[in-house]
């Protein structure tokens, strides 16, 4: 379906990196709902995160007690903490597609690879430094980052970086995107 999809941006522009970039805005606006509900999520999270150290003060953590009383707690608030790790899920999902869908575009030896005078069918050091970059942005207006968000970003890092530069371009580009939607959420949306 993304294979199709970015052709046909491709074909509009004659620029592959045009064409993925014309894709990730899209993506990004329709992923827009999903983030809102997430962002809406933390900010839930983040002000019950007091009432939920008493609730691990008062039982011990493994115990079905604290599971019990937190699942309880949870369902009162309308708040579910998971929301988070499925949209990241999500986030891979595409990108496995995405990977594919770039992989069967760079054999259609027609197409214009050539973006900023890179050939997106090879790995670029020149866009991996700021995929990097754009990676970890996000992260610095997070408080209290659990652990295992670095595990992630630095395996699809190590990932990324043998990738052809097209999907290091959508990467980069989302990221970006990502970073200013949430600077966009955090200065216009209370509660």
């Amino acid at each position: 379906m993304f294979t199709e999809i970015i052709i046909y941006f491709y074909k509009i522009f004659n620029n592959l990196g045009i064409a993925i970039s014309i894709f990730t805005l899209s993506l990004k606006i329709l992923t827009i709902p999903l983030d809102y509900l997430n962002f809406k999520q933390q900010k839930k999270m983040e002000k019950l995160n007091e009432k939920i150290k008493e609730i691990q003060k008062k039982y011990k953590m493994e115990s079905k007690e604290f599971t019990e009383e937190i699942a309880k707690f949870y369902k009162q608030e309308k708040v579910n903490p998971f929301i988070g790790i499925i949209l990241i899920v999500i986030q891979f999902l595409i990108l496995a597609e995405i990977y594919k869908s770039i992989n069967k575009i760079s054999k259609i030896e027609s197409i214009n690879s050539f973006f900023m005078g890179i050939d997106l069918n090879k790995p670029s050091f020149y866009f991996f430094i700021p995929t990097l970059i754009a990676t970890f942005l996000p992260l610095i207006s997070i408080k209290n980052i659990p652990k295992f968000y670095y595990f992630i970003f630095g395996l699809v890092l190590v990932v990324l970086a043998t990738q052809p530069s097209a999907i290091l371009l959508y990467w980069f580009l989302f990221n970006i995107l990502n970073f200013i939607q949430n600077l966009y959420f955090k200065k216009y949306i209370k509660n």
